[in-house]
């Protein structure tokens, strides 16, 4: 188990996997990441920013992942899409991106991927200009209350860019072996990332990435495989696994 935990599973004081209070106002950046694919990641972040929309807060859901699940998700094909996230590499404004979902004040953001050539494109101007998403980001804080970044299930270029822009992270776990078993490999991944591009921020402090929590996706409760992993979660990481309804 990594230093940043005690044994029974609790984050150390000063810990960047520290549980920190659940903000959603002021302009709070917070990624959902995963390494691993169909876990209800996209899913969880339409759902979370919904819920937050019709509880009165301002939301952007920007979708990082070059399968576009959000704007799908959302109802719309990349075909239908008037822009991309990918306009921002060429100076135009998230809040000139962004386009309503059916719920007032929830808008979102996608990647308009049409063809392979621009994945490359896209994925290419995230490696090699993620300080300009970081600022697309930044200027879009006074705009909304919460900014959701939904990431895609790998640790390239798009989600590294995610990381940068946030304040904190969310992991979601569907309930099943494989997926337990990548999640610590991932926070130490999440980890190190923090070090090492945010050399000078004290670990849980005022400007350093944090671990928001863990959440469990797709849990049949009838089934053994999904028990042991709830009950396995919850013991590796204590109060940072989030109850769910």
């Amino acid at each position: 188990m990594d230093d940043a935990l005690r044994r029974d599973g609790s984050p150390a004081p000063g810990s960047p996997r520290q549980r920190t209070p659940w903000k959603t106002v002021g302009g709070r950046v917070i990624s959902l990441v995963s390494r691993k694919g169909g876990v209800g990641k996209t899913t969880s972040a339409v759902n979370i920013g919904a819920a937050l929309a019709l509880s009165g807060h301002t939301v952007l859901i920007v979708g990082v992942d070059p399968q576009c699940g959000v704007c799908r998700t959302l109802g719309h094909g990349p075909h239908d899409l008037p822009c991309g996230l990918q306009d921002v590499f060429g100076g135009a404004p998230l809040a000139d991106l962004a386009l309503l979902s059916p719920l007032d004040d929830l808008h979102f953001v996608s990647p308009r991927i049409l063809e392979l050539a621009d994945e490359e494109a896209y994925l290419g101007a995230m490696a090699d200009h993620a300080s300009v998403f970081v600022a697309a980001i930044d200027r879009a804080r006074a705009l909304y209350d919460t900014i959701l970044i939904d990431c895609p299930p790998n640790l390239g270029p798009a989600t590294r860019a995610a990381l940068l822009a946030a304040d904190g992270y969310l992991v979601p776990v569907q309930a099943e072996e494989l997926c337990r078993e990548s999640v610590e490999p991932l926070l130490e991944f999440v980890d190190t990332f923090r070090e090492r591009t945010q050399p000078d921020a004290a670990p849980g402090g005022p400007g350093a990435l944090v671990l928001d929590g863990l959440f469990l996706t797709m849990v049949n409760g009838r089934t053994r495989m999904a028990r042991h992993v709830c009950d396995q979660l919850g013991d590796d990481y204590g109060d940072l696994v989030l109850a769910t309804a």
